[in-house]
């Protein structure tokens, strides 16, 4: 239990601020892009999706590597 507190806190803390690098990076990608390309704003609304499921996708990567670790942690190996 105490593992969990302490490696699952330090990791959200990491992985909240991958996300939140990675999505300002999209953002500004996208951004300048739809700037570049004027007769095309609509990719702003296509990219939307996408940001969500690589969101979505990087939660469920680091859940999963979590909990392994953990496990491993757990387990003493």
């Amino acid at each position: 239990m105490a593992i969990n507190k302490v490696f699952g806190k330090s990791n959200n803390h990491i992985i909240l601020k991958l996300i939140l690098i990675n999505m300002l990076t999209d953002l500004m990608i996208i951004l300048v892009l739809a700037l570049i390309q004027t007769n095309s704003l609509i990719i702003c609304i296509y990219m939307i999706p996408y940001l969500i499921v690589e969101f979505l996708v990087i939660m469920l990567l680091a859940h999963h590597a979590q909990k392994d670790l953990l496990l491993t942690l757990n387990h003493g190996n």
